[in-house]
Formats: structure tokens, C-alpha cells, sequence
């Protein structure tokens, strides 16, 4: 059916409200854009040295610096005022919350990077590389419904370590494939020949961390939620005596207070260290060929080969009575499994895939 419009077809907005109509107060502005808000502009610089070794041995060394301007900052611009008795006093009683977009984030990123590689010979190539870095902003996410600024009055105030900064991350790779014995008896050749391991290491630096303010977070009045704690001045001792001691006692909880009231707190964002993560793949492989058109492989995967468990932040609520204790098992850094790059990985994962290739077959067992 064809339908035709005209300009009066849109006259009618169901939607416009009677001129009688009734707002219920406060009103809450979910996301609006500020007058002067600009695109964001990220300059990049390289440096670098490549250098080989050898025929077969390569290395490379580079520093890499990031500066971004204006990037998308979130903040209350109606945020409550502890003279006021932590009211909402700028805009008056009819509105609430009033989110802006504002594009005065600033973010900068500077890593060292060094990699050394050596390509496939006698069977063997090795790939590995290490960066130091540091990343700050302002805000590390932005995105509409995210957390706000903690004071709306000062960005800078927010300015510290990101979050996703992890300062040291080594990954090295490795692939080994042994001969495939032609001229040998044909046992000798089945049993040693053609075999293929490779393993893939990751360590990491642990996430940062905030303290938070306790007392809901609100103890400025600025109705953000977002408050961090006070520090007393005594010694951090983050992840310090054994395993057992650091997972109930990651820091010092006696270097942390609540904020004064009608005050923000004098502790930087991202201030601690979460605990370091390492895990590694390993993946053995034989291939038996028959005929020269038949092939037949066994592959046997581990994941988190040596069963190191990845643990989550600890609880950083002033007041809770896990304060300071770590209670989760967190992210494993492997990516090597399709989907598990933010996977949480318990212990190891065994798998056994079989694979024909004339017959097109394909079989995988896998346990933990």
C-alpha cells in the first residue's frame, strides 16, 4: 500500500505535551552536550631502533608517547553544595541531576618497548616482548551512564593513574617443531617424527585501584557518590608477607580514613595496585601422514598450563568488614582462546582435539 505525505502530515506530534501538562519535580537531565564541546585530537610520537643480530635474530627497541586533547568528560553541572546542606542549589529546586558532556579530558600515554624475535630455524621461532608504560586521564570512561567526575568544581582533582594502566606486561611465544624423520623405519618415524609445541607466557602488572570514602561516598555533600578516602599518612604495605597474609591484608587499611565531612578527599585516584597476573598456553601436536593424502592430527591444549590463579582487587570500602581482604578470583590475561581475553579461568583447561583432514573430521575432548 502506498501511503503519501504532505506537510501536514507531521502537524500532530502526539507527543508534545498539553499546554496544562504538569513536570514532576526535580527534574533529571539525563545527558546533555556543552555549547563549546570539540572533537578530540590525539598526537602520537615514535621513536625506534631495529637491529639484527643475526641472519635469523632481530631486536627492536621504541619509545611511544600519546597526548590526548578534549576528550569526553561526564560531570554533574547541578551537583549538591554542602553550605546548602547538600541540596541541589544551583539551578533551584526544579531540577535534579544535570549531566554534561564537556571536552576539557586531557589523557597521556608514554611506554618503553622492547622485543626480541627469532625467526623460524632448525625448527625453532621465538617471539617476545616487554613494555613499561603509564597512562593517565582524567576519566578513563565516558560513555553515557558511566561514573562521573568525583568534584564537578575541579577535573583536575580526578587526574591520576587510568584505569586500565598495567605498567609492565611481558608476553613471550614460542613455536618448536621436531623433524619428521623420513628415511627412519616407519615406527621410529610414527612415534618421534612431527611432533609441534608451542607455549604462550603472559605476566602483567595488577589493575589499579581507588579507596573508597565510606559513609555512602557522599561525605563532601556533592551528591556524586564518588568520594575517595582520606590518608593518615602511615605506610601503604600493599601485597606484603606471603600468600596467605596479602590476600587478607592486601594494604595497610589504617593509612586510609573518611574524608572529613564537607570536603574532598586528598587521596589520588587509582592510587594502589592490584595483584600481578601471569598465565601460561601450551599446546603439543603430532601429525601422522599416510599415503601422502591421508593426515592425521592430535593436538593437546592446556590453558593456564601451570594453574596459577589470577586474583580480583581487593574490597577498598572504608568500613566494610572485608576491607582490605581480597575475595575474588580474577580476569586471566590469556587471549589465545577464542572469547576468554576477559574470561575469568579457575584452574587449568585440558583439551584433546583430533583432526582428519582427507576425511574432513574433527573431534575435541576437554576437561579440567
Amino acid at each position: 500500500m502506498l501511503q503519501t505525505f504532505t506537510e501536514n502530515s507531521f502537524a500532530q506530534n502526539p507527543n508534545v505535551p498539553a499546554s496544562q501538562a504538569i513536570f514532576t519535580t526535580p527534574i533529571t537531565v539525563g545527558a546533555v552536550y556543552s555549547p563549546d564541546f570539540r572533537l578530540g585530537i590525539t598526537q602520537n610520537w615514535t621513536a625506534s631502533v631495529e637491529q639484527q643480530l643475526r641472519s635469523d635474530l632481530a631486536f627492536h627497541l621504541a619509545y611511544v608517547d600519546s597526548q590526548s586533547y578534549h576528550q569526553a568528560i561526564q560531570k554533574d553541572l547541578n551537583p549538591g553544595i554542602y553550605a546548602a546542606n547538600g541540596t541541589r542549589a544551583l539551578y533551584g529546586p526544579n531540577f535534579g541531576q544535570v549531566l554534561e558532556f564537556t571536552s576539557e579530558g586531557t589523557s597521556s600515554y608514554q611506554a618503553l618497548q622492547i622485543g626480541i624475535e627469532k625467526r623460524l630455524s632448525h625448527g625453532l621461532q621465538i617471539r617476545s616482548n616487554f613494555t613499561w608504560s603509564k597512562s593517565v586521564d582524567i576519566l578513563s570512561n565516558a560513555s553515557y551512564s558511566s561514573l562521573v567526575v568525583s568534584n564537578p568544581m575541579d577535573l583536575r582533582h580526578d587526574r591520576g593513574v587510568a584505569s586500565t594502566n598495567v605498567p609492565l606486561i611481558s608476553i613471550t611465544n614460542l613455536v618448536y617443531t621436531t623433524l619428521d624423520l623420513r628415511g627412519h623405519n616407519g615406527f621410529v618415524r610414527a612415534v618421534l617424527g612431527s611432533w609441534e609445541g608451542s607455549l604462550i607466557y603472559t605476566m602483567q602488572s595488577g589493575f589499579p585501584f581507588s579507596i573508597q570514602g565510606g559513609n555512602g561516598n557522599n561525605n563532601s555533600g556533592s551528591l556524586q557518590l564518588a568520594d575517595r578516602a582520606d590518608i593518615t599518612g602511615m605506610l601503604y604495605q600493599v601485597h606484603q608477607g606471603s600468600k596467605q597474609q596479602w590476600l587478607a591484608y592486601y594494604f595497610n587499611t589504617a593509612a586510609f580514613k573518611t574524608n572529613a565531612v564537607g570536603t574532598f578527599e586528598n587521596s589520588q585516584r587509582n592510587l594502589l595496585k592490584g595483584p600481578e597476573i601471569s598465565s601460561g598456553d601450551l599446546a603439543l601436536i603430532k601429525n601422522w601422514m599416510y599415503q601422502e593424502r591421508y593426515t592425521l592430527q592430535l593436538r593437546g591444549e592446556f590453558f593456564n598450563v601451570l594453574n596459577h590463579p589470577s586474583f580480583g582487587l581487593p574490597n577498598t570500602g572504608l568500613g566494610n568488614s572485608n576491607f582490605g581482604q581480597i575475595t575474588t578470583i580474577g580476569g586471566n590475561p590469556s587471549a589465545s582462546h577464542p572469547g576468554w581475553s576477559e574470561a575469568v579461568v579457575l584452574n587449568r583447561l585440558l583439551q584433546y582435539p583430533r583432526k582428519d583432514r582427507r576425511l574432513n573430521a574433527f573431534c575435541m575432548f576437554a576437561r579440567r
